[in-house]
C-alpha cells in the first residue's frame, strides 16, 4: 500500500489513495496505525452485518444496535478507538441496497428459510409504497413484510441521515456508498446529503424519536407507538395528575449535539393525532430552566415555538417532557424538537461590584468612606493625594468566561465624584492607562476602551488616589467587561488562498491544508497574540501539515482556541486535551 500510495501521489497533489476495510476484521489483518501514514483515507465497508446467508433477518447496516454483536459503532471503535487523527481519516461506507429474505415470521430476528436477495435502494423505496414500512429504532432503519413470509431490510433517506450526523459528530472524515446510482436519483436521498454535507454543517439540529439524543423512560406497557408525526413516527402515553417532574411515570429527554454556542429558537412538532394534553416542556438552557406549556389539542401536524434561548456547543442543553400535567387520562404526544439557529452569542457581560469577590480595597480602611448611592445602593469614595505612591486604591478582577475582545466600562456615581483619575487596565498585550474626569460623568457608565483579555488572575482594572491634586473626592463603584466580536471573524479569505483544519476540535493531531500557493510561512498563535509554532512551506500550489498541538519547545499546549495564519488568511482551531 505504501508503494501504491507513493505512485498515486506522484501523479498529482489532488490524487488520493485509500483502502477498503471489512465491517469486521475477523483475523486482525488490517493495521490502521501502519496504513494511515501513507494513505489519505480508510474506507469502512459499513454493511453486510446481515447478509444473504444470515440465519435470521436483521439490519444490513446497524449503527449502534444493542441487538447486534457487531455494528458500525463497533467497527469504528475497533479500527480507530478514540484517536481523533484516525477518525478524521475514516470514511463510513453505507449501503444503497437491502436484503430480502424468505423467513418464518413477521418479527425482527425471524429464522430465514432461504438465501436473501439483494435489492437496490430504488426498488426497496418503490416496494415500500406497496407493502408499508416498519421502523426499527435500534438499528435504526426501515423494513417491510410481504408474502408469507418475506422480510426486506434496507436504509432509506431517514436512516441514512441519522448515520450522516453520527459520523460528523464522531469526527469522521465523511461517508460513502455501495453504490451511487442504486438510488435512481431519488430526491429524498440527495436532499438528505445536501442538508448535512452541502456546505457548512447546518447549525439547525432536529432530534426526533429515532435520533441519537432522544431518550425515553418509563414502563414499556405505558408507551404507545404511532405511525404519524414528524418522519411518520411518534410515541404517546396518558397524562397523570402529577405536577412535580419528580413524580412523572413516563418522560422523554431530547439532548442535541449543537455545533456552536448560539441563540436557538426551539420548536416542538405536534402531530394531528395522539396528543391533546397541556404538555409541560422544560427547556434547560445556559441560564436555567424555563417551562413552556403547549396545549397539544390546538395544533395539527405543525411546529410550535417554545421560545428563543442560548445554548452552549455540544450537549449544552436539553428539553424534558413528562406525563405529569395535573389532569389524568389525556393523551400526550412525544415527537421531534428543532433547535433553529438565531445567531451568535456574545460572551456574557462580567460585572464586578464593590461587593463582588473580584473587588479588593488597597490601603487603610479608615480612608475608605461608605455612602448611599452607586449600583448596589452603597458606594465608596476617598480623597486624592499629590505625590506617589498611592495610599489607597481599588482593584477589580473579573472571572471572564472566555478569551475575547472586551470593552471595559466603569460606573461613576452621583456621589463624591470630582477628581481626574487614572485607570490602569491589564490586558492580553500589556498595560493600558486611561485618564477620566469623574466630575463630567455623574451617574453614568463610562467606556474606558476595548482590549483583548484572556481569562486568568492577570486581568485587572486598578485606580489609585494619587492624582497630583490633594483633597478631591474619588468615587469608586462597579466595573463591567462587555464582550465584542473577535476581529478575526470579520476577515474574508483571499480568493486565491484558503486554510482547512480537520478535525476541529482536535486532541492529538490536526491536518492543516493550505489551498493555493502561499508566499509566507504558516504560523500558529494563541489568543494572547503570541506565536507558538511556525511551519515553512515548500514552494508548491497546495500544502498539507500535521500539527501535534505542541509549541516551539515541543511542549504540549493547553486546551483552548488558537489562530492559524498564512499570508493574510486565517483559521480558528480548538484544541481539547
Amino acid at each position: 500500500m505504501r508503494e501504491f500510495a507513493d505512485s498515486v501521489h506522484s501523479r498529482g497533489a489532488d490524487m488520493w489513495a485509500s483502502v477498503c476495510l471489512p465491517a469486521v476484521d475477523w483475523r486482525g489483518t488490517f493495521d490502521a496505525d501502519s496504513l494511515l501514514p501513507h494513505l489519505d483515507a480508510l474506507f469502512l465497508m459499513g454493511y453486510g452485518y446481515y447478509w444473504s446467508g444470515s440465519s435470521t433477518t436483521g439490519p444490513v447496516a446497524p449503527l449502534d444496535d444493542d441487538g447486534c454483536t457487531y455494528d458500525i459503532a463497533y467497527s469504528v471503535s475497533h479500527y480507530c478507538g478514540g484517536d481523533a487523527f484516525k477518525r478524521s481519516h475514516f470514511i463510513v461506507g453505507l449501503p444503497l441496497y437491502g436484503y430480502d429474505w424468505p423467513c418464518s415470521g413477521t418479527y425482527r430476528g425471524a429464522s430465514t428459510t432461504g438465501s436473501g436477495s439483494a435489492k437496490i435502494y430504488s426498488t426497496c423505496a418503490a416496494e415500500t409504497l406497496s407493502y408499508g414500512c416498519n421502523w426499527d429504532a435500534d438499528a435504526p432503519c426501515p423494513w417491510f413484510v410481504h408474502g408469507s413470509y418475506s422480510q426486506c431490510w434496507w436504509d432509506d433517506a431517514r436512516s441514512l441521515d441519522v448515520k450522516y450526523r453520527w459520523s460528523v459528530s464522531n469526527g469522521l472524515m465523511g461517508i460513502g456508498y455501495w453504490a451511487l446510482g442504486y438510488d435512481n436519483n431519488d430526491a429524498a436521498f440527495w436532499d438528505g446529503i445536501q442538508s448535512v454535507f452541502g456546505g457548512d454543517f447546518p447549525r439547525d439540529t432536529i432530534i426526533d424519536d429515532v435520533s441519537f439524543g432522544f431518550e425515553k423512560s418509563g414502563g414499556a406497557s405505558f408507551w404507545h407507538e404511532a405511525d404519524t408525526g414528524y418522519f411518520g413516527r411518534m410515541w404517546w402515553t396518558y397524562s397523570t395528575v402529577a405536577t412535580d417532574p419528580a413524580d412523572d411515570t413516563c418522560f422523554c429527554t431530547w439532548t442535541p449535539n449543537l455545533p456552536d454556542r448560539r441563540f436557538y429558537q426551539l420548536f416542538v412538532y405536534v402531530a394531528a393525532l395522539n396528543g391533546v394534553a397541556s404538555a409541560r416542556y422544560a427547556v434547560n438552557h445556559d441560564f436555567g430552566t424555563d417551562t413552556v406549556v403547549v396545549r397539544q389539542a390546538d395544533y395539527f401536524d405543525e411546529w410550535v415555538s417554545l421560545g428563543t434561548f442560548s445554548f452552549e456547543a455540544g450537549a449544552g442543553g436539553s428539553v424534558y417532557l413528562g406525563d405529569g400535567t395535573g389532569i389524568s387520562g389525556e393523551q400526550i404526544g412525544f415527537d421531534a424538537i428543532w433547535w433553529s439557529d438565531r445567531g451568535a452569542l456574545p460572551a456574557p457581560d462580567t460585572l464586578v461590584t464593590i461587593s463582588s469577590d473580584g473587588f479588593r480595597w488597597k490601603g487603610p480602611i479608615a480612608y475608605r468612606r461608605i455612602v448611599a448611592g452607586g449600583i448596589e445602593g452603597t458606594t465608596y469614595w476617598t480623597n486624592s493625594i499629590t505625590h506617589p505612591p498611592d495610599v489607597n486604591g481599588a482593584w477589580w478582577r473579573p472571572q471572564l468566561p472566555m478569551a475575547n475582545d472586551y470593552a471595559v466600562y466603569v460606573y461613576v456615581p452621583f456621589e463624591h465624584a470630582e477628581a481626574s483619575v487614572t485607570y490602569k487596565i491589564n490586558h492580553a498585550f500589556g498595560l493600558a492607562t486611561v485618564v477620566l474626569d469623574q466630575s463630567a460623568h455623574h451617574g453614568e457608565w463610562v467606556r474606558l476602551g476595548s482590549w483583548r483579555f484572556v481569562p486568568g488572575d492577570s486581568v485587572y482594572l486598578y485606580v489609585g488616589d494619587c492624582t497630583g491634586t490633594s483633597g478631591e473626592n474619588i468615587a469608586i463603584d462597579a466595573a463591567v467587561w462587555r464582550s465584542a466580536p473577535l476581529n478575526i471573524a470579520g476577515k474574508s479569505l483571499p480568493t486565491d488562498l484558503a486554510i482547512s483544519a480537520y478535525p476541529n476540535p482536535f486532541n492529538s493531531l490536526c491536518r492543516i491544508e493550505i489551498f493555493g500557493k502561499p508566499d509566507a510561512p504558516l504560523k500558529i498563535f494563541d489568543l494572547a497574540g503570541r506565536e507558538i509554532k511556525r511551519f515553512d512551506l515548500p514552494n508548491k500550489k497546495n500544502n498539507t501539515i500535521i500539527w501535534n498541538g505542541r509549541d516551539f519547545a515541543n511542549n504540549d499546549l493547553p486546551s483552548g482556541i488558537y489562530m492559524i495564519r498564512c499570508a493574510g488568511c486565517y483559521q480558528k482551531i480548538t484544541l481539547l486535551r
